[in-house]
C-alpha cells in the first residue's frame, strides 16, 4: 500500500523511474553488451572497472565494491583527450591526459563513462598543455632587438640575426601559435601567411616588454585578420621554476649569448598586467613603430585601484579575450582579434561610468587604444571594477534550459 506505480509515477528520485533511465541509458549503447570487454587493473582491488568498445562507442564501467567512499587511479592513457561523458546526467568530466584518472566514488557507487572525442570538456576545466617540442630563436641583445627591422645603421651580422628572427616567427612560429589559440577566430579558414604589422618595446618601473600586432592572412576571399601578442622573455638561470609554470603559453625558446629562456606571452606576466593598470590610470601615451598606444581613464579608476597588486589570477574561461582577475577588485580583458573604430564595451561603459554615473553596471576604469597615422582607434584592453557573481549569463542560460528539457 506503501509502494505502488503511481506515487512511483510522481516522485522523479523513485526506483521506477531510477530503473526507467537505467534502461534507456542501456539501450542507446550496444557495447554493453557487444565489442570487446576489457577490465583494468587499479590498485585499489574494492573497485571494478573496465572498458566496453564496440564500433565507435568506448564505454568505461567503474563501480564501488565496499561500504565505504573508495578512490581509484585509472590508467587510461591509451584514450588520451577524450573527455569522459557521465551517461546518467550527461555530465562532462574533465578531459583524459598522461596521469592516471583519479575518481572518488561513495559507498556501493558506480560511474558509466562514454569516452567522447568530439564533446568539449568543462567550461571550468583548466587545460594548459605544454608543447612537446618548441622552435629555438638566437636573438640579439635587447627585448627591443628581437623584432626590429634591419636598417641601414645596424651592423651586417647583427641585420642579419634580426632578419632571421623576424622571418622564423612569420614562417614558421606564428602559424602554429595563433591555430592552437582558443581566441583565434579564423579556425574555419586555410591560413596563408602571417606577419607583423607593428610592434614596440614598452617599459615600466616593473619591467620591459615587447608589443606586437599580428597579421593573419587566409586563402580565398576571407579578410585578413588582426591579433594582439605581447611578448616577454624569462631566463632560466634567473628562475628557473617561473620558466617551468610558463611553458603552457611559450611562444619559442631563446638564447642570448650563453644564456637560455623562453619567450611568451605576457598576458600571463603578472607585473605586465599591473603595469597595465597603473599605466591606464596615468593617461600615457607610447610611441610604437608605426603607431602610438593611448593609455585613458575614467573618474574611477583611483577609487577602484588599490595602491599595491592583490592577488593576480589567470581563469580558465577564454575565449576570444583574455582577462585577468585582481583580487575582488578589478577585471582586466584583453582583446586579442582587434577591429578599427570605438569600441562599443568602451564608449557606452565610460558614458554610464562618468556621465550617467550609473550604479547598475561594472563600472568602466579605463582602456587601453591602438591608434594609427589616421588616429582611428582600435581596442587592445579594458578595465572594469569587479562585481561579485556567480558565474556567466551564458552558463546560467545553459544550465536553465538543460533542466528545463531534463
Amino acid at each position: 500500500q506503501a509502494v505502488n506505480v503511481e506515487s512511483q509515477m510522481r516522485d522523479p528520485s523513485s526506483l521506477l523511474q531510477w530503473m526507467r533511465r537505467m534502461l534507456g541509458v542501456r539501450s542507446g549503447f550496444h557495447a554493453f553488451g557487444r565489442g570487446r570487454l576489457t577490465f583494468l587493473k587499479p590498485g585499489n582491488r574494492k573497485i571494478l572497472a573496465y572498458v566496453r568498445e564496440y564500433q565507435d562507442q568506448v564505454l568505461l564501467c567503474v563501480a564501488n565494491l565496499a561500504r565505504s567512499a573508495q578512490p581509484v587511479e585509472l590508467d587510461l592513457k591509451e584514450f588520451k583527450g577524450r573527455v569522459p561523458l557521465e551517461l546518467m546526467g550527461l555530465t562532462p568530466f574533465p578531459p583524459i591526459g598522461e596521469l592516471t584518472y583519479l575518481l572518488t566514488l561513495p559507498a556501493w557507487g558506480f560511474y558509466l563513462f562514454s569516452l567522447e572525442a568530439d564533446v568539449p570538456a568543462p567550461s571550468w576545466h583548466e587545460e594548459r598543455p605544454t608543447p612537446a617540442e618548441l622552435p629555438l630563436l638566437v636573438v640579439p641583445e635587447g627585448v627591443r632587438a628581437l623584432l626590429a627591422e634591419p636598417t641601414s645603421e645596424a651592423r651586417p651580422l647583427r641585420a642579419s640575426m634580426a632578419r632571421r628572427v623576424r622571418e622564423q616567427l612569420e614562417n614558421d612560429i606564428l602559424p602554429q601559435l595563433l591555430a592552437a589559440q582558443r581566441w583565434f577566430a579564423g579556425k574555419g579558414a586555410e591560413l596563408a601567411s602571417t606577419s607583423l604589422l607593428d610592434e614596440g618595446e614598452w617599459s615600466s618601473p616593473q619591467g620591459s616588454w615587447l608589443l606586437t600586432i599580428v597579421r593573419a592572412g587566409f586563402k580565398g576571399d576571407d579578410a585578413p585578420h588582426a591579433y594582439s601578442l605581447p611578448l616577454s622573455i624569462a631566463w632560466e638561470d634567473a628562475d628557473h621554476e617561473r620558466v617551468t609554470s610558463l611553458l603552457h603559453c611559450t611562444v619559442a625558446r631563446v638564447r642570448q649569448h650563453a644564456k637560455v629562456g623562453i619567450l611568451y606571452d605576457a598576458l600571463w606576466d603578472d607585473a605586465f598586467c599591473w603595469s597595465l593598470v597603473l599605466a591606464i590610470g596615468s593617461g600615457s601615451t607610447q610611441a610604437l613603430t608605426r603607431a602610438t598606444l593611448s593609455f585613458s581613464s575614467t573618474r574611477a579608476h583611483s577609487a577602484h585601484v588599490p595602491g599595491s597588486p592583490p592577488e593576480i589570477r589567470h581563469p580558465a574561461f577564454e575565449q576570444s579575450n583574455s582577462m585577468v582577475l585582481f583580487g575582488d577588485q578589478l577585471v582586466l580583458k584583453a582583446y586579442r582579434r582587434l577591429r578599427r573604430g570605438i569600441n562599443p564595451e568602451i564608449e557606452i561603459g565610460r558614458f554610464l561610468t562618468d556621465q550617467g554615473r550609473f550604479t547598475n553596471i561594472a563600472a568602466l576604469l579605463g582602456a587601453l587604444e591602438y591608434r594609427g597615422t589616421d588616429d582611428v582607434p582600435v581596442a587592445l584592453a579594458v578595465l572594469h571594477a569587479f562585481v561579485p557573481n556567480q558565474g556567466s549569463g551564458w552558463q546560467y542560460t545553459i544550465d536553465y534550459l538543460g533542466r528545463a528539457f531534463e
